[in-house]
């Protein structure tokens, strides 16, 4: 985030292990009033920070299988920058952008890149409605009821 151009805030919406060693970073990096960190939040809450936002980051460190957050981003239509580890870019496709884990210059790159190019953010946002339909709970109960009809045909 330090490496962007100046005007964006970033907000680190949730608790977890990671958090004093982040609030240390934004202090050695002066990025105060910059970063935000909103600590845990409740289920209702976490939405108007997803309505307000810009773009949506989802900076995996470890291969998680099916993170729900994009859903949710992507039930707010924001466009989506994924880490290239775990499912996340596979799960998107078109409706996101990823960037190489642990590669601090190419998030920065490709983040800047969705902030600057109003037509992508608009493209990824509107790919993100045929993901939404394919992982829509009416989509997926059918596909588990077929699943388990044809175990006992």
């Amino acid at each position: 985030f330090a490496l962007l151009k100046e005007g964006s805030v970033l907000y680190i919406v949730g608790k977890g292990g990671y958090e004093p060693q982040l609030k240390m970073l934004v202090e050695d990096l002066g990025l105060e009033g910059r970063i935000i960190f909103t600590g845990f939040m409740e289920k209702e809450e976490i939405g108007r920070y997803y309505d307000m936002a810009d773009v949506f980051v989802h900076p995996a460190l470890w291969p998680e299988p099916f993170p729900r957050t994009i859903l949710e981003a992507l039930s707010h239509r924001l466009p989506m920058l994924v880490s290239d580890s775990g499912s996340s870019a596979a799960i998107l496709g078109r409706a996101a952008l990823s960037f190489t884990n642990g590669d601090e210059l190419d998030l920065a790159k490709r983040l800047q890149l969705l902030l600057d190019d109003e037509k992508l953010r608009r493209a990824t946002a509107q790919a993100g409605e045929e993901v939404l339909r394919r992982y829509h709970p009416d989509a997926v109960m059918s596909q588990i009821m077929d699943f388990y009809g044809s175990l006992f045909s």
